[in-house]
């Protein structure tokens, strides 16, 4: 570009920001005379310029948080630890199912471990659970037996699977319908 230009230009358009135009073609205009002007200011008599048209900035609005959902989507820094988890339990976890299972949860039992623990909790197999729940505290609501894999499971409305002892007695949460080991079960009708 020619050096005269670039230096119309660079003075011509200090003052002015495309920003505050609704249109490049309006700025453009207003660039176009104020070049004009400064060129050829010496020759002719200066002319009003048109106002430029600023555009009405819209506030943004932000999305309300859903009171039910306790994590909307994962974060890049939440996603490299549940694949550390994943690799050092040597299970896939499937990050939608664990969202499910993060909101399955109230906000109550969410904010009472971190992260890692939720996520520790639901791809760890059913025996290397910390503090297993029992069927007692389960509260009482219809079951169904259930067989998977070989092995018989009391299955709740709730989508809770507990595993059944030697003598046929549901006994300790194995995990949840869909999620985790109990991936490819499907909910029993009630």
């Amino acid at each position: 570009m020619n050096a005269a230009i670039k230096t119309v230009l660079q003075t011509a358009s200090t003052d002015i920001n495309i920003k505050d135009f609704e249109t490049t073609e309006a700025f453009m205009e207003v660039l176009y005379y104020k070049i004009f002007e400064e060129s050829v200011a010496p020759l002719k008599k200066e002319e009003p310029v048109a106002a430029p048209v600023v555009a009405e900035k819209k506030p943004r609005v932000k999305k309300e948080k859903d009171p039910n959902v306790n994590i909307d989507k994962l974060n890049p820094t939440q996603s490299k630890k549940i694949k550390a988890i994943s690799e050092e339990l040597k299970v896939e976890v499937d990050k939608k199912q664990l969202l499910t299972y993060l909101n399955a949860m109230t906000p109550e039992e969410f904010n009472a471990k971190k992260i890692e623990e939720h996520v520790r909790a639901f791809a760890a197999p059913p025996a290397a659970a910390a503090q297993p729940e029992t069927v007692e505290e389960q509260e009482e609501v219809e079951a169904v037996e259930l067989e998977f894999e070989g092995k018989t499971y009391l299955v709740f409305a709730d989508r809770k699977v507990y595993s059944m002892n030697e003598d046929k007695e549901p006994s300790i949460l194995a995990g949840h319908v869909g999620m985790g080991v109990f991936k490819k079960m499907e909910m029993p009708e009630f």
